[in-house]
C-alpha cells in the first residue's frame, strides 16, 4: 500500500489516473481509493491483436462533493480499422 501514497496527499480521499491503459483499484495507507478507468481509445491489448481489444472505464457517481457508488469497472469490445 506504501508505493501507492506517492499518489496521494493528506487531503485527498479518491485518486483517478489514467496512464497505463489497464484498470485498477487499489487503496492507500490510510484507506483512499485509487482508481484507474482503463482506456477507451487505445485499450490494454490482451491477446496481442488489436481486433480483440477492449475499451475499458468506470461510472463515478459524485453527490455533493462526496464520491456515491463506484460501478463495476466496465468492458466493451472495440474493433479498431487497420490503415
Amino acid at each position: 500500500m506504501r508505493k501507492f501514497d506517492q499518489l496521494l496527499d493528506e487531503t485527498t480521499d479518491v485518486a483517478v489516473h489514467g496512464h497505463v491503459h489497464k484498470q485498477l483499484l487499489r487503496y492507500g495507507s490510510q484507506g483512499q481509493q485509487i482508481i484507474n478507468p482503463g482506456s477507451i481509445g487505445t485499450p490494454f491489448i490482451l491477446t496481442g491483436k488489436a481486433e480483440k481489444s477492449l475499451s475499458q472505464y468506470v461510472l463515478l457517481e459524485v453527490e455533493n462533493g462526496e464520491l456515491g457508488t463506484l460501478s463495476n469497472f466496465e468492458k466493451s469490445p472495440m474493433t479498431m480499422k487497420q490503415s
